[in-house]
């Protein structure tokens, strides 16, 4: 099983009513956030992942999210589930399977960095950049692919990224009007699920 939940429609959050809705430990996790919109997008992530965690796994009880030694978050006591979340400003991307799993997302309107190709690109990256039509997005795809395989592999988010070649590894990617979404998964995505409206989702 692998499925991403999707949410970019903030305006419509009540976020203290989906803050109330969450596991005891996510209410303490986003609690510890003074600044506003980190806070908000703690909210998102942690309600993403607890519908993945209920509608996939009948999971309704958390005690602690533990992380290895470069960060990527894991449930100790609970075998054979993983998650991973990535966000921009205005979005979040929650991805959770019973296979490793990483995922990272970026807004289509951000610019591209010409820098960053000939200094973090592969040669065969950097091949595939100058002959796309699309420059901007074609660098915002191969970034993010680099960023979702350094997740799945569970690496330090500088390890060695020049040398990651993401045209010889099997990363995929989802367009959205707004977003661009890259995601690394053995098991085949079941459902990119849009949570338009985090409002009308009673998960409790």
């Amino acid at each position: 099983m692998f499925c991403i939940y999707f949410c970019d429609n903030f305006n419509k959050v009540n976020f203290k009513k989906i803050n109330d809705l969450l596991f005891p430990y996510f209410q303490r996790k986003v609690s510890f956030y003074k600044n506003k919109a980190n806070e908000k997008i703690k909210i998102i992530s942690y309600f993403l992942l607890q519908i993945g965690l209920i509608n996939l796994f009948g999971i309704r009880k958390i005690s602690k999210i533990h992380y290895s030694k470069y960060g990527k978050p894991y449930i100790k006591k609970i075998k054979n589930i993983h998650f991973n979340i990535s966000h921009t400003n205005d979005a979040v991307a929650c991805a959770i399977s019973n296979s490793k799993v990483g995922v990272d997302i970026l807004n289509r309107n951000m610019k591209a960095n010409e820098n960053i190709v000939y200094k973090l690109f592969s040669k065969n990256e950097i091949k595939l950049w100058k002959l796309s039509k699309t420059k901007k997005d074609k660098f915002l795809e191969i970034w993010t692919k680099k960023e979702a395989y350094i997740k799945y592999k569970g690496q330090p988010v500088n390890h060695k990224i020049a040398n990651i070649d993401t045209t010889n590894l099997k990363i995929n990617t989802i367009r959205t009007k707004n977003y661009l979404l890259s995601y690394m998964c053995k098991l085949k995505l079941n459902k990119l699920i849009f949570v338009s409206n985090p409002n009308n989702i009673i998960s409790n």
